[in-house]
Formats: structure tokens, sequence, C-alpha cells
């Protein structure tokens, strides 16, 4: 409430859209072998609200679609002999709740560079599995499957994590801004025994703001200094 009146001139909205790339910690499951693990190109768009504390500290909130995932390569065997080969790319669909606490130097209404961190909530919302299993059955018998299917939470990812955030950017005059960021998963995201999955990305994006003060007369009392 202390606030209020400063946070109704300075808050905007800004729709973003980010490039990201995902990175797993992976730890395999008792009897297997981490051959390797790939890293995921995903996105993440939506929208923030950017709620001013004071000429300079900013709170932010919003939602995003996020999209991150990876693929690993995992054996188990018996003697040196391979009977069990899986590769599986999980591409896992969030909703993402974003909180930051953000300092911005220099005035509004000109270009300001963007410090923040926070942390977020991810919802898991759907996905795809692509898994390729091939190897020796107990019988002696050789097989090879290959299975495409739709992801779904709590069955093949748990249904949230949540992770820090950090970001560095830059908020131009026009309300135009662009920044890194970086996310570091806490939560384990396997279903199966004893794996472990744990999942951190970065990227880039870009979003425009918008709300009263934030750029027209940049030099009049519109701006709070």
């Amino acid at each position: 409430m202390c606030f209020a009146s400063k946070a109704n001139a300075q808050s905007g909205f800004a729709p973003e859209l980010a490039i990201t790339n995902t990175t797993p910690q992976y730890v395999a499951p008792s009897f297997f072998k981490t051959q390797s693990t790939s890293p995921m190109l995903g996105c993440r768009m939506g929208g923030i609200a950017d709620i001013a504390l004071s000429g300079h500290l900013y709170f932010q909130t919003g939602l995003y679609f996020s999209v991150r995932g990876y693929t690993k390569n995992i054996l188990a065997d018996s003697a040196g002999v391979v009977y069990e080969h899986v590769t599986e790319k999980q591409e896992i669909h969030y909703l993402e709740l974003p909180l930051f606490l953000m300092f911005k130097t220099g005035t509004q209404g000109h270009g300001r560079i963007c410090f923040a961190a926070g942390a977020s909530i991810s919802f898991v919302v759907g996905g795809q599995v692509t898994t390729s299993d091939d190897g020796r059955s107990l019988n002696g018998n050789y097989y090879n499957n290959n299975y495409k299917n739709t992801l779904v939470p709590g069955r093949d990812v748990m249904r949230t994590d949540a992770g820090l955030n950090l970001s560095l950017g830059y908020e131009m005059p026009k309300g135009l801004f662009i920044r890194a960021f970086y996310y570091k998963g806490f939560n384990n995201l396997s279903t199966y025994g004893d794996e472990s999955i744990r999942l951190s990305s970065w990227g880039i994006g870009m979003g425009y703001f918008m709300g009263k003060g934030r750029h027209d007369k940049p030099d009049e009392d519109l701006i709070v200094k």
C-alpha cells in the first residue's frame, strides 16, 4: 500500500519471447550406465508485469509457456555384454510463474541496465517422449523398439519444478528490452527408481514494456526519479 501511487506511475506490462538451451544434470538408475546426455533448444514466451517499488527497484511476475528438455543415452551390461540400450528424448512443456526482484540503473524513460534475481515455479502441462530401446531378452532374443508418445505429468516426469532465476539486460528508452537469463532447477524430475534428472537452462529474450510514463515525455513529471 505504501508504494501504490508510485507503482501506478511506473508499472508496465511486457510480452516477451526467448530462445533457450537446456542442459541436464543426470544420474542413471541402478544397473545402468550413462553413455551421454545432450542439451535441447527450446523457447519461453509469455508476459511479465513490471511493478515499481521505488525509482530503481522493481518486482516482476507474470506467466510463461516454456519448453525445456534433454536426451539421455544409457545402457545396462552383464560381464561386458550389452543387453539393453536406451535412448530417450524428453520435450517438457511448462506453465512457468516467475518471481523477480529487479534493480534498474538510471531513470525511467532513458536507457537502463537491469539486474534481476528470483525464483520460478513451473507446472508440467504436456510434452513428448521419443524412445529407442534395443537389447537382448532373458531368452536370448534380440529386440529393437521405438516409441513416440505424449508426455504425461506424474507418469513420465514429476508434475512441478522450482528453481533459481538470474538475469542481466538492457531496457531502451522506448520500452524495448533484451536480456540474458539463467535458470537452475532444484527438483528431481524423474519418476523412475533411483534415477535423477535436474534441468538448467540459459537463454536470450526480447520484449517491449508498455505503461504510463515509461517512454512518453521522459523529461517531464511523469517520470519518477
